[in-house]
């Protein structure tokens, strides 16, 4: 059977022409955009891991920033002792407080010379040095800017999940 070479021309051509059109739809596509507001907070977010907050409280600056799971697990196990008494909201209060905090005035808090390298050891020399040093009201304040810090860092997240085009209603699996 002889091929009809005005055909096939034809048919080639109707096909790029669609090809083409479908390209030119696609950028015509609003693409999402991300909120310009978070894109600092972002690059903190994905380049470092976290996020960091200053703010001054009785006369001096705190650097405070979110923490990693290594140490919300830490501070489950600082919990361990507290869990089922009256004191645990103000013993988690006071293991974020002293674990978020980067720097005071600058300043980091108090470490032995010797860190100890077992489990949480760190973490317990930081949550004793603060739980003998400061006051509730300190605490409650570090605590609440850390639960801002906390929440700017979701707003940010869900950010990216807007430009990506990614809504809550999607879900793996």
């Amino acid at each position: 059977m002889p091929v009809d070479e005005e055909v096939i021309t034809d048919l080639l051509d109707a096909e790029n022409e669609e090809v083409v059109s479908d390209v030119y739809e696609e950028e015509e596509k609003e693409l999402p955009q991300f909120d310009p507001k978070y894109v600092k907070d972002f690059e903190g977010l994905n380049y470092l891991g976290a996020l960091t907050s200053q703010f001054e409280w009785l006369g001096h600056k705190f650097v405070i920033r979110t923490l990693t799971v290594d140490e919300y697990l830490a501070i489950a196990d600082l919990m361990s002792t507290y869990k089922d008494g009256i004191g645990a909201p103000r013993a988690y209060a006071t293991a974020v407080a002293a674990l978020c905090i980067e720097t005071i005035d600058e300043q980091y808090l108090p470490t032995p010379v010797k860190e100890e390298t077992r489990g949480y050891a760190w973490a317990y020399q930081r949550f004793n040095y603060v739980k003998s040093h400061w006051y509730p009201y300190t605490i409650d304040r570090v605590y609440e800017q850390f639960l801002l810090l906390e929440a700017r860092a979701e707003k940010v997240l869900e950010s990216m999940g807007n430009a990506s085009g990614w809504t809550e209603s999607q879900t793996i699996g």
